[in-house]
């Protein structure tokens, strides 16, 4: 790799709906989203401009290249298809909308975030009504939300396949 490339790339295997697959060690999904973040770009932070995060099932396409690296916002998610075409829709309807199955975010911004964040937040999460009975949001509206309210700026682009069937996804 050329020494000026400053992006480190994070790949990932989901191995089923609920569980992630990271360093040969299954883990809860949640628990993998948050210890990813935390062990590859929170503490790399000082290493790299950019981190990219990719699912194993996303299919990005030779176009995606050309978009999704153009907007200078923080944060930027590529699009891809999800089972449910209705949810497809309220999932990328916002212009500040990212998902989490193929994004990259600044290192800049990682370090705002990290100086904005409680000890006790955990970097993804589910949002749910005040009884906890009503899922609200996906982990990447829980993340999103916090960005936001740090100042970030946040955008999709590009777009690439997604084989689905074994993931699944919620509305933002």
């Amino acid at each position: 790799m050329d020494d000026s490339c400053r992006t480190y790339v994070l790949a990932f295997r989901t191995i089923s709906k609920r569980e992630y697959f990271y360093k040969n060690i299954p883990a809860p999904f949640l628990v993998g989203r948050n210890v990813i973040f935390e062990e590859e770009a929170v503490t790399k932070v000082n290493n790299y401009e950019y981190f990219i995060f990719i699912d194993n099932e996303m299919r990005p396409s030779n176009e995606f290249t050309n978009t999704f690296f153009l907007p200078e916002t923080d944060i930027v998610g590529c699009c891809y298809p999800l089972k449910d075409k209705d949810i497809y829709k309220k999932a990328w309807f916002h212009p500040e909308t990212f998902h989490t199955g193929f994004w990259r975010i600044k290192a800049t911004a990682v370090k705002k975030l990290i100086e904005n964040k409680p000890a006790d937040r955990p970097w993804f999460n589910f949002l749910y009504n005040d009884d906890m009975t009503s899922l609200q949001g996906c982990d990447c509206n829980w993340f999103l939300k916090f960005a936001l309210k740090c100042g970030l700026s946040s955008s999709h682009a590009g777009f690439c396949e997604h084989d689905n069937s074994s993931r699944w996804h919620t509305s933002t």
